[in-house]
């Protein structure tokens, strides 16, 4: 139990199992579509193809589509029309037993590269005035900003779960979501606490707050 921690975040306590990256890649993720997991990675570059951030519904924070004037919200039930660039973020990432993808999305994002997707997008069109601009500019723009391979080849202690994009028809490799990390020797992103200290790989104990989404 960690101080100030209210009765919700204390039942909400879950011992994690830690995993390889060939374990990861070898889950049977439909007996684990919720389930997290504790592992060490060294982030090796980041995923060919994929685009760094994602225009993120203000109402979900599920992704949009231009529509009329304004957007559509990808998500049936949702009717949102307005939304902000968020981090959607595709590192491969290696232990010495396999590679596979780990994904970080906005606030994760942000506390691995140290500022907001649109903080990024805004600094690569500096004399734009009008976001939607700058989104439309970012739109057309496929060079990698350098802020992004700031972390490579850095060790990350990280607790993940399957991605539900790893559950449709053509991915036949999973890929895994960021819910917490810390940077070996570095800073905590998320309250946690182990068992043993950091690289002996241990059960572990995480604190999710009672309104988290997997």
């Amino acid at each position: 139990m960690l101080p100030g921690q209210t009765a919700a975040e204390i039942s909400a306590q879950v011992d994690l199992d830690t995993k390889t990256i060939s374990e990861l890649r070898a889950l049977n993720i439909w007996d684990h579509r919720k389930t997290k997991f504790y592992c060490t990675t060294v982030l090796t570059n980041l995923s060919p193809g994929e685009r760094w951030w994602f225009h993120a519904c203000s109402t979900c924070n599920r992704g949009t589509i231009p529509y009329d004037t304004s957007y559509k919200c990808l998500e049936q039930s949702c009717r949102g029309t307005g939304g902000t660039p968020r981090y959607r973020l595709s590192y491969s990432g290696s232990d010495g037993t396999g590679e596979i993808e780990f994904v970080f999305f906005e606030k994760f994002g942000k506390d691995l590269l140290g500022k907001a997707a649109l903080t990024i997008i805004r600094s690569r069109a500096p004399n734009v005035v009008s976001v939607e601009e700058e989104i439309q500019i970012a739109r057309m723009d496929q060079t990698i900003p350098p802020e992004l391979n700031s972390v490579l080849s850095k060790k990350y202690h990280m607790v993940v779960s399957v991605t539900t994009r790893s559950f449709e028809p053509e991915s036949d490799v999973p890929s895994y979501q960021v819910h917490r990390f810390e940077m070996q020797h570095g800073k905590q992103h998320g309250k946690w606490t182990k068992n043993t200290p950091l690289g002996r790989r241990p059960g572990l104990v995480l604190v999710l707050p009672s309104s988290s989404v997997a």
